[in-house]
């Protein structure tokens, strides 16, 4: 079983108030990666943070900055601790990688893969891919290969962040079924500002 899922967010800041501006001579992007986290950078300033280590259950997008250097992402808010800036989970077969209770699966980091800085891009174009096992919580069986790769492109009034996946079977596993309950796919928590007054846009219009 294959299954290849694609999804676009674009960030278009309108509210003056978070403005602020930007140097003539920009300073080139880079990309830094530790023990548990991969950050890519602008002007100095990390305007993605994926953590990939030391996580509750499952890798994700801690930070997300806007060109003004918001970041409109909440990580494990008091009333949904399992809900992490921007992550991506569901339902194999009876395994719930949403939730993140101790019976709950886990997905786990393997490697990074097909990293790449295109400091020529007057708009700073940032990309990499995750290797990912999702396991069983009780016998760390492997369910699911997972290689996730994130574009990170940011201009002076857009951050755009396009997430695409793919899912196979591990090898010598029999077919599963996903599926999920009332939340699974990719979720992303706001700031709580924008819950009211964000304007959210689907891929169709």
């Amino acid at each position: 079983m294959r299954i290849n899922m694609k999804l676009t967010v674009a960030v278009l800041l309108l509210c003056l108030s978070w403005r602020h501006v930007h140097s003539q001579n920009t300073n080139s992007p880079t990309l830094s990666i530790d023990q548990k986290e991969l950050k890519i950078a602008f002007d100095g300033r990390p305007d993605l943070i994926y953590s990939f280590r030391s996580v509750p259950a499952k890798p994700y997008v801690k930070v997300l900055r806007s060109p003004s250097g918001v970041n409109i992402l909440r990580d494990a808010p008091h009333d949904h601790l399992h809900h992490h800036g921007l992550m991506f989970a569901l339902k194999v077969n009876e395994h719930d990688f949403w939730s993140e209770t101790s019976t709950d699966g886990r997905q786990i980091h393997k490697t990074f893969q097909d990293v790449d800085l295109n400091v020529e891009d007057q708009n700073g174009l940032a990309t990499f891919a995750s290797a990912i096992d999702w396991e069983e919580a009780a016998s760390k069986k492997v369910l699911l290969n997972e290689k996730r790769k994130l574009t990170l492109t940011r201009s002076k009034e857009v951050t755009l962040l396009t997430w695409n996946t793919i899912l196979k079977t591990a090898p010598k596993r029999e077919p599963v079924k996903i599926g999920g309950d009332h939340f699974f796919g990719l979720g992303m928590r706001f700031l709580q500002s924008m819950d009211k007054n964000g304007t959210f846009t689907y891929a169709d219009g």
